[in-house]
């Protein structure tokens, strides 16, 4: 098994809910079989490489906060082509269904509950949004993840510092 996680990006600044707050770390997990990686892989690259032709713009990946708000080179994309990379995309995952996992952590999170962490775990500072949101996240996943013998792959964006 595969899980490949990656953080997303939303405002920062206030909300006018008191339960999504604008200061939020949120990360998400998505699972892939083993025998679906490679293929994965290659079909990323072959969209990326495809985008040129298509839209006359060159992406190096597809970060769905530039691609929606027209960000960096999707400020160029033709019309409301850039929607339409939300459609594929969607499309492939009708197709695989593959099991996805989100973890936010706001406000709000710790306070509901009345918990608070003053330490830091194997680079977590879980002091912090963005430590709290990855270390939850990856307890979801282990509790969701087949036990041994099944190998497990763990891939995380390479811009957390942790």
């Amino acid at each position: 098994m595969h899980v490949a996680i990656d953080d997303t990006y939303g405002p920062i600044t206030a909300t006018p809910s008191k339960y999504v707050t604008g200061a939020r770390s949120t990360y998400v997990a998505v699972e892939f079989p083993d025998h679906a990686v490679d293929g994965i892989r290659a079909n990323i690259v072959n969209c990326l490489a495809e985008m040129p032709s298509l839209l006359d713009i060159s992406p190096t990946e597809f970060h769905f906060v530039d691609i929606y708000n027209r960000n960096k080179e999707w400020r160029n994309a033709p019309g409301e082509l850039n929607l339409k990379i939300f459609e594929f995309f969607a499309e492939i995952y009708r197709m695989h269904r593959w099991p996805v996992q989100v973890q936010t952590v706001d406000d709000r999170t710790l306070a509901d509950h009345a918990i608070r962490f003053d330490l830091s775990v194997d680079g977590f500072d879980l002091r912090e949004r963005d430590g709290q949101a990855l270390f939850f996240l990856l307890t979801k996943v282990k509790h969701r993840m087949p036990g041994p013998p099944e190998p497990l792959t763990l891939r995380i964006d390479a811009g957390w510092a942790g």
